[in-house]
């Protein structure tokens, strides 16, 4: 019985999850094969697959009130992080690439977090 309801939390964790990242796959994939030698593709870049979603999920795990209807949160994370990636790549060389990475890492960190603090429950 317990292990049914943890499997059942995981598995709406893990689809939360690829619900987020998915518009980050569909984007960056092609830009990875196709702009590998404009950038350096470093940790921080991987990094955006996992760190901002879980940092919504796991605050979202808090219980604030926020219902279903609060996924839109994620709608919007999920868009928001291309964005950061195509930034990225449009700048290149020119910005000193580690630090960018790192940045746009801890930007959409704290985007993720802000969007759980921010946004009123529906």
């Amino acid at each position: 019985m317990i292990f049914n309801e943890i499997f059942l939390i995981l598995s709406l964790i893990l689809a939360i999850w690829f619900m987020i990242v998915l518009p980050l796959l569909l984007v960056g994939l092609p830009l990875y094969f196709f702009c590998k030698k404009r950038i350096d593709w470093l940790g921080a870049d991987y990094l955006l697959l996992v760190l901002p979603a879980w940092v919504w999920i796991l605050f979202g795990m808090i219980d604030t009130g926020k219902t279903k209807e609060n996924f839109q949160e994620a709608v919007i994370l999920s868009w928001f992080l291309p964005m950061l990636l195509i930034i990225r790549i449009i700048a290149g060389r020119r910005i000193h690439q580690k630090r960018m990475s790192i940045t746009f890492l801890v930007l959409a960190s704290a985007a993720a977090f802000g969007l759980w603090a921010f946004v009123p429950p529906l």
